[in-house]
């Protein structure tokens, strides 16, 4: 019995120790999985906190995106508008179109109500010229000391309220009813020309530098723009009057150049008249020597004949003279028509040598021919051609000493014919070559001093390449020989007539 009672004992002692274990093990793991729980409750507050920070600075970041986007806008708008001012500006060149270009409506897309733009006189003692913008009622006026102060202004001021309004700006910011503003000096290669104020009514933040930079723009744009209309407006201005002084001066050039060709008519009617009352006689003069001259009117000695080939002789350079001033006087009064047909080169050229060669060959001078073109037809008034080939080695002759050579060469030149008549004279010097084609001119050498002459042979030359339609021209030095050059059109038709 009393071991029954130990066991029973031992058993409901191991139960009781069994059930603690249990319950152990069972409070064990309960604190253990709180504590696992707690874990992550801690997890999860520090992810609650992160997120509510994360949110914060999101919504912080999205103000001032938000802000940004504000100012942003503000100046694209500002920039819009400083653009479409720019355009309708650059549209014109008169100054009260450049200051209407601008507009209250532009004005407040720049956040501003009111607009003062003026520019001082040339002494900067007043104003000249002014455009106000937000003033219905009345003109502003500035007061004189305070556009003396403004007149000297060299970079924008701006005041945000009338408790930061200097005292000397206090009496403009009651006339312009202006609680705020930024005046910004008007400049021009760094001078100081007007003033441009913008403001409000009422307190103004403090602008940007970005602000306060398209605020220049717009002032310096409207006075650059009014500088170059001033300058535009002087140029047309003295433009005008070059066109009316050049139109005073075209017309009396035009009454002058009608009286001179009234004079050249008339000079060319008396040449003409004179010269054809002393063509008779001088045929006469040159007839009556050489019948004289011929003893058919009864001997004449030696002395006498001699003295009436000297008369046959100047009587001959008379005729030549007075049919030289003939021809030009035609040419010139248009009554000689040039008879331009095709004419053969080589009996040209062979009527002049027959003229030039005795008297080269007199001389002891080699003449020499040399058509290099090898062309056999040519477009011309044959008895003008051979007449300006004569006088041009007429010339050539009585410039070149013993032994020297004188020529003709003819080549192709485009569609052209280029006669070139040489010499090895004694050359002529520089400043005569533009001038020997003139009437009456005579180059200053030795020969022209020993020798009378007219001066008509050149002038009479180019008259007639002229009315060919060609062009004649001369090169030499002195000492080395003379080079005239004429060209004559190688088709039909050109200058004729």
């Amino acid at each position: 019995m009393y071991l029954d009672v130990g066991l029973l004992f031992l058993f409901i002692f191991a139960f009781l120790i069994t059930i603690g274990a249990f319950f152990s093990a069972l409070l064990g793991y309960e604190k253990l999985k709180t504590k696992k729980l707690l874990s992550k409750l801690e997890y999860m507050q520090r992810i609650f906190n992160d997120v509510e920070n994360q949110s914060r600075l999101l919504a912080e970041t999205n103000l001032k995106f938000q802000k940004i986007q504000k100012e942003l806008d503000k100046k694209l708008k500002a920039l819009n508008t400083l653009y479409k001012i720019t355009q309708n500006v650059s549209r014109t060149f008169e100054t009260e179109k450049i200051l209407d270009s601008i507009d209250l409506d532009d004005v407040e897309e720049l956040g501003f109500e009111k607009l003062l733009f003026f520019i001082f006189d040339d002494e900067r003692k007043k104003i000249a010229i002014k455009k106000t913008l937000g003033y219905k009622d009345r003109e502003p006026q500035i007061p004189r000391n305070i556009l003396d102060s403004l007149a000297t202004l060299k970079s924008p001021i701006y005041i945000g309220s009338k408790v930061h309004i200097p005292e000397g700006l206090q009496p403009l910011a009651q006339e312009l009813e202006l609680t705020s503003m930024i005046i910004v000096p008007l400049t021009i290669r760094e001078k100081n020309v007007g003033v441009m104020i913008v403001g409000n009514t009422k307190t103004y933040k403090k602008p940007s530098e970005s602000d306060i930079e398209i605020l220049s723009l717009l002032a310096n744009q409207l006075v650059q723009s009014m500088e170059n209309a001033k300058l535009y407006e002087q140029l047309w201005k003295s433009y005008q009057e070059l066109e009316e002084r050049v139109k005073e001066r075209t017309r009396e050039l035009e009454e002058a150049n009608k009286a001179l060709q009234k004079v050249n008519q008339m000079k060319t009617e008396f040449v003409s008249a004179v010269a054809h009352e002393l063509r008779t006689p001088l045929t006469s003069i040159k007839g009556y020597a050489t019948i004289l001259s011929s003893g058919r009117l009864g001997e004449v000695k030696k002395e006498q004949k001699e003295r009436l080939e000297r008369i046959n002789k100047h009587s001959h350079e008379l005729v030549n003279l007075v049919n030289d001033l003939l021809d030009i006087a035609r040419i010139e009064a248009g009554k000689t028509t040039m008879k331009i047909e095709e004419a053969d080169l080589n009996e040209v050229l062979k009527d002049v040598e027959e003229v030039i060669l005795p008297q080269a060959e007199e001389k002891k001078l080699r003449f020499v021919i040399n058509n290099k073109a090898g062309v056999e037809k040519i477009y011309a008034d044959r008895v003008h051609l051979e007449r300006v080939l004569v006088n041009l080695l007429g010339n050539a002759l009585k410039f070149t000493p013993e032994n020297g050579e004188i020529g003709v060469v003819i080549q192709k030149e485009g569609d052209s014919i280029l006669f070139e008549v040489y010499d090895t004279g004694i050359g002529i010097p520089e400043k005569d070559l533009d001038k020997i084609f003139d009437e009456f001119y005579r180059a200053d050498n030795p020969i022209n001093r020993e020798r009378k002459g007219t001066g008509l042979g050149l002038s009479l030359v180019k008259k007639i390449i002229d009315a060919h339609g060609g062009k004649i021209w001369a090169k030499s030095k002195p000492g080395e020989g003379s080079r005239f050059f004429f060209t004559l059109p190688l088709r039909k038709g050109v200058g004729d007539g």
